[in-house]
């Protein structure tokens, strides 16, 4: 570590604010004009969002460009838990230069002293990210003071040295970011797939009916549209079996197994997350409150654009209860829990769940009286099961890369903290390259 030297923010970067504008000023798909960053650009955790890049078409912005590859942190926020102020970016690769908004701060890197993709990654460490919080004050919206950021004090290797680090972690970024988009992708083809799958279903060749257009004589006019012929409608309250709430009992004791399901483990397109439950005693839980295969979980009381999350539980559930913010059904045995989640948690059954709420701009409801009458698309239980079957084949491959990205994240969460502070050195990498870089 002797290579390695303290410095602070503002002995290796100056710093310069963006340019005041007007909403008048920023526009979308536009061929005008010049590309606009703002905070909207800043991913939680680090990284370039480019979904809210937009195009600046104002006057006077030639003193406030970068270019690509240049250093930038936002000295805004307006997340809960400051997860954007002092975060930084590097600008991304465009045709020319890009303007950047008075929410965000250049910080133009001496390149004769450090690397901007180093400081940029050295910036997103947990003691860079709580200099910067504490650099911070506001109530609704944070502001960054520059001065005290500019304080930071960190160690950095040589030049050579920081181009490797910056380098690796720009590999496993560059990995990350197609995996991200690949994901995307699937996603996509998903919800057209169980579009389809719920609204066409599937023949006794087990391949999706053509679609009315192309053979209208398979389909016919039900109160959910055109459905195939083969199908039935009913309402939820005619095929339920049971409808349970759940427990509001809480609290654990040290031989207590038992985990609770509560409406933030609900997500929607039936999507359940039991990576982060809270445990509660078995004593606590009622008789009849476990959950089996395939019972349904409806979230009744939620803010207005979360009530309404479905999601179904698969496999043996013995050691699982939930709150009473969730309501368990159980079906007769023409209609499948499974169908049931992937239809109610789709975009089609969660525009029609969503006019069922009532309550406040903050508070909502869905109560069973209105819940039992929503009609459901019913298929024979051996064409359910079928597309219960399509739809998880397609969630796995899903599943399959996001678990090859939360590896990849972890593996540069630990590289960042190793390689950024020198508690792994790269010099061996830097060797090597040093030997085939010819003279």
């Amino acid at each position: 570590m002797s290579e390695w030297q303290q410095v602070t923010l503002h002995e290796v970067c100056s710093f310069k604010r963006g340019l005041s504008y007007s909403g008048s000023d920023v526009k979308e798909d536009t061929p005008s004009g010049i590309p606009f960053i703002t905070i909207k650009n800043f991913h939680k955790g680090g990284g370039f969002n480019f979904s809210g890049f937009k195009k600046y078409i104002g006057k006077n912005h030639a003193d406030f460009t970068v270019s690509p590859g240049d250093l930038l942190i936002a000295n805004t926020d307006v997340t809960r838990n400051a997860d954007i102020i002092g975060s930084a970016i590097i600008a991304p690769e465009v045709d020319g230069d890009i303007a950047f908004s008075m929410d965000v701060t250049h910080l133009d890197v001496d390149k004769n002293k450090a690397s901007p993709a180093f400081v940029c990654y050295r910036l997103l460490l947990d003691d860079a990210r709580e200099h910067m919080k504490g650099a911070s004050a506001g109530s609704t919206v944070l502001h960054l003071n520059l001065k005290q950021a500019s304080a930071f004090p960190f160690k950095i290797p040589t030049k050579s040295e920081q181009k490797v680090i910056a380098r690796i972690l720009d590999t496993l970024d560059t990995q990350i970011q197609k995996t991200e988009a690949l994901i995307a992708k699937l996603e996509k083809v998903k919800e057209g797939l169980l579009h389809d799958l719920l609204t066409r279903g599937i023949d006794e060749n087990g391949q999706l009916r053509p679609s009315p257009e192309q053979a209208p004589e398979l389909y016919k006019e039900s109160p959910l549209g055109l459905i195939p012929r083969e199908w039935a409608c009913v309402a939820i309250g005619e095929t339920a079996t049971s409808t349970t709430l759940g427990t509001a009992n809480r609290g654990a004791d040290s031989a207590g197994k038992t985990k609770l399901i509560k409406m933030g483990n609900l997500d929607w397109g039936n999507t359940l997350s039991i990576l982060d439950v809270e445990s509660i005693s078995a004593s606590k839980v009622q008789d009849g409150l476990f959950l089996n295969d395939a019972d349904l979980l409806f979230n009744t009381r939620n803010t207005p654009e979360l009530v309404g999350k479905t999601c179904s539980w698969k496999g043996d559930g013995s050691l699982f209860t939930f709150d009473n913010n969730i309501l368990r059904l159980r079906f007769s045995e023409n209609l499948n829990g499974h169908f049931v989640a992937s239809y109610m948690g789709g975009a089609i059954g969660r525009r029609r769940i969503g006019r069922l709420a009532t309550g406040t701009t903050s508070v909502a409801a869905i109560y069973w009286r209105s819940l039992s009458r929503m009609e459901l698309p019913m298929p024979s239980p051996d064409e359910q099961q079928l597309i219960v079957d399509k739809i998880d084949s397609s969630q796995k491959n899903i599943n399959a890369l996001n678990d090859g990205l939360t590896s990849l994240q972890r593996l540069k969460v630990g590289l960042m903290d190793d390689l950024l502070t020198g508690r792994i050195r790269v010099t061996p990498l830097l060797k090597q390259t040093q030997a085939t870089t010819p003279a």
